[in-house]
């Protein structure tokens, strides 16, 4: 590892630690997110199959744009929409990005040697004014709080989440937002919602005007 290398992995850890989140500008490489965008499209092409199958669209809308033709397809049967991809993603397209190699030394730097890609990676489809895709505000440990460690405690997962957007993301259609520094507070007490977790309102009201948007 040189010395640059070695100061840029300083920089980052202060920066996870400290914000409990770190961005990552231009990190991939066009071609893997336009193999990663071509794999959507061919679990759209199914989910279309299957709309026209059971009779609740004629049209696969092929010529539809990739950021518009999924929510289009569901557009008036939106309680039959997946909320999420999950078992459908062992699709060779994404393996340069689950398996990149730079961010797994980025993971390395943050998390130490002898890393593994945890099962549950998930493609999520984001629809306009549906509660179904509408993420809350959660730490990733109030879905996993109920995982046994070796204490029983989520703070002994040593654990990151990888993020990225297969179209550009704004506040509009569904960023990424973050309230920097609450990984310090441990894992807080969440409430269930319908569709997810959400954070009691005695822990994420007084943080809501620090929130980003990434």
């Amino acid at each position: 590892m040189t010395l640059n290398q070695n100061t840029a992995n300083r920089s980052l850890q202060g920066e996870f630690d400290e914000r409990g989140y770190v961005i990552l500008s231009d990190f991939l490489e066009p071609a893997v997110v336009s193999a990663g965008r071509m794999e959507m499209e061919k679990l759209v092409d199914q989910q279309a199959d299957r709309l026209i199958a059971a009779g609740k669209v004629r049209d696969r809308l092929a010529n539809e744009p990739f950021e518009t033709r999924f929510f289009k397809l569901y557009e008036h049967c939106l309680d039959d929409a997946p909320k999420s991809f999950r078992r459908e993603l062992h699709l060779s397209g994404l393996f340069d990005l689950f398996f990149h190699s730079h961010l797994l030394d980025v993971v390395e730097g943050l998390l130490g040697g002898e890393i593994r890609l945890y099962p549950n990676y998930t493609a999520r489809p984001k629809f306009p004014d549906w509660e179904g895709t509408q993420v809350l505000w959660h730490q990733d440990g109030g879905y996993t709080e109920q995982l046994e460690s070796a204490d029983g405690k989520v703070e002994t997962l040593r654990m990151v989440n990888v993020w990225t957007p297969l179209v550009p993301a704004h506040i509009e259609n569904g960023c990424m937002q973050f309230i920097p520094g609450t990984q310090k507070l441990g894992t807080v007490s969440h409430g269930h919602k319908k569709h997810y977790l959400k954070i009691v309102e005695e822990y994420l009201k007084p943080r809501l005007d620090q929130a980003v948007n990434i």
